[in-house]
């Protein structure tokens, strides 16, 4: 069983993904917390620190890292960035053109490698989450549970040759914001 593993502090090393080892680590915290014909609420909460650059990606995603390296294309305000010699475009903030001297990738083939290593650390992220969520409903729990995604802030992933978090205001960084009361 997935969940049950036993957690241990090498653990995180052998599986070289922070998102698999919290995911892992809540389910394992979680069977620990349900004793039988508990009634009182329980509390969890699972952080996944990723994607973050070092990125960390198991092995075993080579198929679809060729995939993504196929479809991936660098954004048009990266294209323009090139263009320009990554020299500011009229108008823009001074600030972004400081964070583009700290965080900008002005090599065209590193910036995809970027693109792709982010891509396959959220598809990493999003099957962690699946299996937390699948551990939920072998433990009968799921049904009754509120599950809320939140996140800190955005990835500029090359637009206008940036990386990271580093424009926190730039719209390109703007976190989808939604409501809902369904399920997910």
């Amino acid at each position: 069983d997935w969940s049950s593993d036993v957690c241990s502090s090498d653990l995180l090393t052998m599986m070289a993904s922070v998102a698999e080892f919290e995911a892992r680590r809540i389910s394992e915290r979680t069977r620990e917390a349900l004793s039988p014909g508990r009634t009182a609420p329980l509390y969890l909460q699972l952080n996944i620190y990723d994607p973050h650059n070092p990125f960390t990606i198991p092995d075993g995603f080579q198929k679809r890292e060729a995939e993504l390296r196929k479809a991936i294309e660098l954004p048009p305000s990266y294209k323009n960035m090139v263009a320009r010699d990554f020299r500011p475009e009229a108008g823009e903030p001074a600030i972004l053109d400081f964070h583009r001297r700290l965080w900008g990738l002005y090599d065209p083939e590193k910036a995809r490698d970027y693109m792709v290593a982010n891509a396959l650390a959220m598809e990493v992220i999003d099957q962690a989450l699946a299996r937390f969520l699948q551990s939920l409903k072998q433990m009968g729990i799921y049904d009754e549970s509120w599950i809320i995604f939140t996140a800190d802030h955005g990835e500029m992933n090359m637009h206008h040759a940036l990386v990271d978090k580093g424009a926190y205001l730039h719209p390109d960084t703007q976190i989808g914001r939604a409501s809902c009361r369904e399920r997910v």
